[in-house]
């Protein structure tokens, strides 16, 4: 990571936010960005805490938002994700290696995680992983399934979420680092209630 200015660490939810608010020292919240965003201590490290929103639209443009303070010298993409691989559990950490590029939101293929970065963090014990983005929760295992059909020459564990393709879209612009870490929240095999799905504006 880099050495000096602030590291934000950015989820799409605050409930996703809320376990590293929990463990930081010195958090406040902080004005302007237009993003719910905290100044903070994180192990040892200056960090901006914000969750960006979900969806790829409301993601993109809260991380882009965030980037205009000028001390942030990279980023980490955090929360949940869904398994598209059958060997998944819910619980496991998983690391991006790569992006599925595809989908209505792409608007030209993003940059990859930063390599050194991701190294570092699958020497942590983060299991290598592939991540699908799209505009809409995967909540059905027949949805997930056609999801994994759809990239199954993506390299390592396959993964789904609404956010991850969109923060590395905004961070290209700056030309900001940034890693990938999810954590699986529903196997591939394990269905969502049709009511999450359902409540879903338009923006994600």
């Amino acid at each position: 990571m880099p050495t000096g200015g602030e590291i934000a660490v950015v989820t799409a939810l605050p409930e996703e936010l809320a376990p590293l608010l929990s463990r930081a020292l010195g958090a406040r919240r902080i004005a302007g960005p237009g993003v719910r965003a905290y100044m903070a201590s994180l192990g040892g490290r200056a960090v901006v805490l914000a969750a960006t929103g979900d969806g790829p639209l409301r993601a993109e443009r809260g991380l882009r938002a965030l980037l205009t303070r000028p001390r942030i010298s990279g980023f980490i993409g955090a929360g949940l994700a869904g398994a598209l691989s059958p060997d998944v559990s819910a619980g496991t950490i998983l690391v991006a290696e790569s992006l599925v590029r595809s989908g209505p939101h792409e608007n030209g293929a993003p940059s990859l995680p930063d390599a050194r970065w991701t190294q570092r963090a699958l020497a942590l014990g983060g299991r290598p992983a592939s991540f699908q983005t799209v505009a809409t929760i995967a909540a059905t295992a027949a949805e997930k399934e056609a999801l994994r059909a759809g990239c199954s020459a993506a390299p390592g564990v396959l993964a789904v979420d609404m956010e991850s393709q969109a923060w590395l879209r905004a961070a290209e612009e700056t030309g900001t680092p940034g890693i990938l870490v999810r954590v699986v929240s529903d196997s591939l095999e394990e269905e969502i209630p049709a009511f999450v799905a359902l409540a879903k504006a338009a923006d994600g």
